[in-house]
């Protein structure tokens, strides 16, 4: 994408899918580079290693915001339940 293009041309709701792409290529990057050390460092270990043990990345710690509660999953679930028994007789449908 031309400098140009981005600086005079590119409109506002294309700013964020291009930011959005940009620190994805860079999470690439990080994640290659931790998974291309991981056996080299296991190598020289007794104990099974973990990525995360190599390195920690704010992508590895879940953001508060997306932990759903066990409350919150039996609501969905049950709500979810209700709508295709709608949809069918059948009542056997089950939690996993």
């Amino acid at each position: 994408m031309s400098p140009s293009y981005v600086l005079d041309e590119m409109s506002s709701y294309e700013i964020s899918p291009l930011l959005e792409r940009i620190l994805s290529k860079k999470q690439d990057m990080w994640e290659r580079a931790r998974f291309t050390s991981l056996p080299i460092v296991q190598s020289f270990s007794t104990k099974k290693i973990k990525p995360t043990d190599i390195a920690i990345f704010p992508w590895d710690k879940p953001d508060p915001d997306e932990v759903v509660s066990d409350k919150e999953k039996d609501r969905v679930f049950n709500k979810m339940k209700k709508y295709i028994n709608g949809f069918s007789n059948k009542t056997d449908i089950k939690q996993q």
